[in-house]
């Protein structure tokens, strides 16, 4: 056997590369990976990740301003005591890093409840309750021009 015999050579360690070469392990293959920088590829390393990350950051002033009126003081109370609790819980994993991961997980969690707010003041200045929880069921005839393709 050579040197460097295997069964499938993949090229980039991207989200694609990373998961065909782990199928393809799955199965017994023998498999090799070239990547010139980091293993994640340019999503997770350079494009998409860091930059919604960044969008999200940008929009924090706004959010927290729009939260004030909707009881945020006091989730920020109760939220400092889970900032805690899982700030000491990341630390024993990841040390110092844990930190930032806290940090976003935080300020995540205030731009969610901050839209979850929002939708529930638009939900209430509009009268758009009570609704249905599930969706009626389509009539017979709808049914078939859907799945038929037939129009009236």
């Amino acid at each position: 056997m050579a040197k460097h015999d295997v069964d499938l050579f993949v090229i980039g360690a991207g989200s694609g590369g990373v998961r065909a070469a782990r199928i393809a392990a799955g199965h017994g293959a023998r498999v090799m990976i070239a990547e010139e920088f980091r293993v994640g590829g340019t999503c997770v390393i350079r494009g998409c990740v860091p930059k919604k990350l960044l969008v999200y950051a940008s929009r924090f002033a706004d959010d927290f301003e729009d939260a004030a009126g909707f009881g945020w003081t006091v989730l920020q109370f109760l939220g400092a005591l889970l900032v805690t609790h899982e700030l000491r819980h990341y630390q024993t994993l990841y040390g110092t890093f844990a930190s930032f991961i806290v940090l976003v997980w935080w300020l995540g969690l205030g731009t969610l409840l901050a839209a979850y707010a929002a939708e529930l003041d638009v939900v209430i200045q509009r009268h758009l309750w009570p609704r249905p929880l599930r969706r009626p069921r389509p009539a017979p005839a709808d049914q078939l021009s859907t799945t038929t393709g037939v129009s009236d």
